[in-house]
C-alpha cells in the first residue's frame, strides 16, 4: 500500500464520498520497518567493503523498482544492474566485487510515487549516505574510507590533543575559505582550502598556535559537509580574486561589465568604491550565484566532505585533504568541531539538488500536519529527525566523521528542532569511536516544534544537566547593547551578564538591581528563565558569531560617535573577556581578537586599533 498514492476517505451511509485526505507516510514507515531490533534502523547503509566485495545499500521502503547505475571518470555509463530488495527492512542492495567497481561513481535509479507530482515518477538520485562524490555531488563515487592512500601521512598515529573537563573548553569559530583565501602567506593554489591549514609557517596558522599557547582549545569550522549552493566547478565560478572579465562571462548585467577594465580584479574594484553608495553592494549582488562563498547550512550530501576547498573537486582529494586539514590542527595543539546541519536540507522533491526527498518521498522532512506541505521554518525544507531513518542518518555520518575524519566535538544549528532524545542518542553513538566528545548547539525554541509541541525539544531548558552545551543569547544581548558602556545603560542588561558571570547556573541566588533577593531561574529574561543550566557545560557563552554583525561593528551602532578609538578599542576587549571570565565555555568568533569589522574601517584605522 505505501508503494502508491494512499489516501483516507470519508463516505456517508449511502457510500458517498464526503472528504478524503493523503496519508503522511513517515510514522507508518518507521512502525513498518524501524520497531524490531535487527531491522532498517540497525542496518548498514550506503557502500560496505569487505574482502574483494562491495555492497551497496540504500533504503528505499516505497519505490517499486531501484536500479544501480555506474559511471567512469567522464562520467559515461558503464552498467546498469537491478537492485534486490529486502521486504522486511525496505532496503535494496548490490553486491559485487571490488576490482570491478572501486573509485568508479554511481547513481541510483528509482521507480516511486511522488507526492510532489503525485504519480510514479522514475527519477535518478545520488546515494544518501555518501562519502564521496564527483563535482557539484552529481556522482556518488565508491570508496573505501579505510585505504591506505587516502590518509596523510602519518594519519593513523598522529595525536590527537585531550581536555579533561568540557568546561576547560575554549572555542575559535572560523571559516575554512575565511581562513585563508586572500592571505599572501599562504600559497595560492592552498588559500581558501583544507590545505592552508597545513602550511605552518603562514599567518593564519601562526596566529591560531599563538592563541592556542594562549589557552585555547578547539578550532571550530563551520559546516564542511557537501554544500549545494557553492558552485565546484571553478570554470563556472568567479571569485574576488578573479577579474571583471571572467565575472562578466558569466553574467553580463554585472555593473562591472563594459565600465570597468576587463583585467582589473574585483576585489580592487570593491576597494576603491565610495563606502557611502550602494556600488559595492550592487557588485556583491551580481556575484551572488557565481562566487564560492557561503557559511555551508545548505546540506546536500551529510556524510561526505565539501569539494570546493579541495585542490580537485572530483573524486577522492576532499577525502584526503580534510584529514591533512584536521590533521594539522591537532599538531597544533588544538581539537576539532565540525559545524554540523540536521534540521533541514537544501532542497526536496524532484529538484537538482534534492537527495533524500527522491529515495523515500515525504518521509525525510517534517510536513505541515494539515497541509501535508514541508515546514521551512528554519528558512529552508525542514528535516524531520524524529523520524527513525533520519535520525539514523544523522547518527551515522556524525560517527564517520568522528572515525574517520578525526573530528572531536560537533556544533548542531538550530539544535531545538531536533528531539533532546535523538541528540543524546547521536552523542553516545559517536562516542562508542571518540569517547571524549563533546556536543553542543543553538537550542532557541520557536517554529512548528516550540514548545514541545511535537516532540520534547533540545532546546536551552531542556538540554540542562544534559552535559550538551547550547548558547546563550542572555549575556550575548546584554553585553552587545553596550549597557556596560554607556551612561545610564540599562541595569537589567548588567544583572544579565552578571548572570551570565555564572554560567547561567539555574539555582545561584543574587540581589537583582530591581532590590529583590532572589535565584537566576526566577530572574525573567523575554519570559524566560534567564538562568536555565545545572552546570557550567550547559551554557557556551559568546558575544560574537558569524551570525548577525560582528562585535566590533555591533558596537558602533551602540556607542557614541564621539567616544575615542582608545576607549572603543578598551570595550571591544572588556566584551571579549566576558565570555571568557564566565563560568561555562566561551566561544569566540575568528579575528574578534583583531577587531573584525565588515563595515568600512581604514586599514591605518584598524592596525592603530589593533596595536
Amino acid at each position: 500500500m505505501v508503494k502508491s498514492q494512499l489516501l483516507v476517505v470519508a463516505l456517508d451511509q449511502q457510500g458517498n464520498l464526503l472528504d478524503a485526505t493523503r496519508v503522511q507516510l513517515p510514522r507508518l514507515l518507521d512502525h513498518l520497518y524501524t520497531r524490531g531490533s535487527n531491522d532498517a534502523d540497525e542496518s548498514s547503509l550506503g557502500v560496505h567493503y569487505q574482502g574483494n566485495q562491495v555492497t551497496a545499500s540504500v533504503w528505499a521502503p516505497t519505490a517499486s523498482e531501484v536500479t544501480i547505475k555506474t559511471y567512469n571518470s567522464v562520467k559515461h555509463e558503464l552498467t546498469s544492474q537491478p537492485m534486490t530488495v529486502n521486504t522486511d527492512t525496505g532496503i535494496w542492495s548490490y553486491s559485487v566485487d571490488k576490482s570491478a567497481v572501486d573509485r568508479l561513481y554511481y547513481r541510483y535509479q528509482l521507480t516511486v510515487f511522488h507526492p510532489l507530482t503525485n504519480k510514479i515518477e522514475t527519477l535518478e538520485s545520488t546515494d544518501p549516505y555518501s562519502v564521496g562524490l564527483s563535482t557539484n555531488g552529481q556522482y556518488s563515487q565508491f570508496v573505501n574510507l579505510t585505504d591506505e592512500d587516502l590518509k596523510p601521512q602519518g594519519w593513523d598515529n598522529h595525536v590527537v590533543p585531550t581536555v579533561s573537563n568540557p568546561e576547560d573548553s575554549i572555542i575559535y569559530e572560523g571559516h575554512i575559505r575565511d581562513f585563508s583565501i586572500l592571505d599572501q602567506s599562504t600559497s595560492m593554489e592552498n588559500r581558501g582550502k583544507y590545505l592552508a591549514f597545513t602550511e605552518k609557517n603562514s599567518a593564519p596558522m601562526q596566529h591560531l598556535q599563538q592563541l592556542q599557547a594562549a589557552g585555547l582549545t578547539h578550532f571550530h569550522i563551520l559546516p564542511a559537509n557537501d554544500i549545494a549552493s557553492v558552485e565546484e566547478d571553478l570554470t563556472k565560478r568567479v571569485d574576488l580574486t578573479d577579474t571583471v572579465e571572467k565575472l562578466c562571462q558569466l553574467n553580463a548585467d554585472a555593473p562591472v561589465c563594459g565600465v570597468e577594465s576587463n583585467d582589473t580584479i574585483l576585489l580592487d574594484v570593491l576597494s576603491n568604491y565610495d563606502p557611502k553608495t550602494t556600488e559595492a553592494q550592487a557588485l556583491v549582488d551580481a556575484m551572488r550565484r557565481f562566487d564560492g562563498f557561503n557559511w555551508g547550512y545548505d546540506p546536500q550530501h551529510f556524510a561526505a566532505p565539501e569539494g570546493s576547498y579541495a585542490s580537485n573537486a572530483d573524486g577522492v582529494s576532499r577525502i584526503i585533504e580534510m584529514r591533512a586539514m584536521n590533521q594539522a590542527i591537532h599538531e597544533t595543539g588544538l581539537r576539532v568541531v565540525l559545524d554540523v546541519v540536521y534540521n533541514h536540507a537544501a532542497s526536496s522533491g524532484l529538484y537538482d539538488n534534492s537527495v533524500l526527498d527522491k529515495v523515500v518521498p515525504g518521509y525525510y522532512h517534517r510536513l505541515n500536519e494539515k497541509s501535508g506541505a514541508i515546514e521551512t521554518s528554519t528558512c529552508c525544507e525542514n528535516t524531520a529527525t524524529e523520524h527513525r531513518m533520519m535520525a539514523k542518518l544523522m547518527n551515522d555520518s556524525l560517527v564517520s566523521f568522528a572515525q574517520h575524519f578525526g573530528f572531536d566535538s560537533f556544533r548542531f544549528d538550530l539544535m531545538g528542532h531536533i528531539p533532546k532524545q535523538a541528540i543524546i542518542d547521536a552523542r553516545e553513538a559517536v562516542r562508542t569511536v571518540d569517547a571524549d566528545t563533546y556536543f553542543y548547539g543553538e537550542g532557541w525554541n520557536f517554529g512548528e516544534v516550540a514548545n514541545n509541541r511535537r516532540f520534547e525539544q533540545a532546546s536551552q531548558l531542556n538540554m540542562a544537566g544534559s552535559g550538551i552545551g547550547t548558547f546563550s543569547d542572555r549575556q550575548r544581548d546584554a553585553v552587545r547593547s553596550a549597557a556596560l558602556f554607556n551612561s545610564g545603560g540599562s541595569l537589567d542588561d548588567q544583572d544579565t551578564i552578571r548572570i551570565g558571570l555564572v554560567g547561567n547556573v539555574s539555582r545561584y541566588k543574587f540581589v537583582a538591581a530591581s532590590g529583590s533577593y532572589l535565584s537566576t531561574y526566577d530572574y525573567q529574561w523575554n519570559g524566560q528563565p534567564a538562568g536555565y543550566s545545572s552546570a557550567p557545560a550547559d551554557t557556551v557563552n559568546y558575544v560574537s558569531k558569524h551570525d548577525n554583525e560582528t562585535l566590533w561593528d555591533q558596537l558602533q551602532y551602540n556607542l557614541a560617535a564621539e567616544m575615542s578609538l582608545a576607549d572603543k578599542v578598551r570595550i571591544q576587549n572588556i566584551a571579549l573577556s566576558l565570555p571568557l571570565l564566565s563560568q561555562g565555555i566561551p566561544f569566540l568568533q575568528m579575528g574578534s581578537d583583531l577587531i573584525l569589522s565588515l563595515i568600512h574601517i581604514s586599514e591605518p584605522t584598524r592596525q592603530e586599533a589593533i596595536s
